[in-house]
């Protein structure tokens, strides 16, 4: 796992991009604005290998899993803890869809321990940083 962070800290870091990695700046235009989604995501996915990591100024730089569903869509879930001050340190469970062909991205958030009635949400385009 420490292996994984670093090459995901890696990819964002670097200015020229890692070879197997396909890197996406993703910008929200419509979403549920209750601060749990930000407006800019950078996701870095490496479909052959099963790897992926996500950034936003929300949640720094974090390790993402990834999968790929049967309309070649990547699949991307990650979590992130942070401190709301009133419900003290809550994990949030984020999961997107990416689909390198139209350039569509979605991403909600769930929360652990809080049961909120409304859930995070968004939609936007990416476009290519490599």
């Amino acid at each position: 796992m420490k292996h994984l962070f670093l090459a995901i800290a890696t990819i964002f870091i670097a200015q020229d991009a890692v070879a197997d990695f396909i890197q996406y700046e993703c910008i929200i235009d419509r979403r549920t604005n209750y601060g749990w989604i930000t407006k800019q995501y950078y996701v870095a996915v490496d479909p052959a290998n099963g790897l992926a990591g996500v950034k936003n100024y929300l949640i720094g730089e974090v390790p993402a899993d990834v999968k790929i569903d049967k309309k070649q869509r990547y699949q991307l879930s990650w979590e992130a803890d942070t401190d709301t001050g009133y419900y003290g340190e809550l994990r949030v469970y984020y999961s997107a869809r990416l689909d390198p062909k139209t350039l569509n991205f979605k991403v909600r958030g769930r929360f652990s321990t809080v049961s909120f009635s409304d859930r995070p949400k968004g939609t936007g385009k990416c476009h290519l940083r490599n």
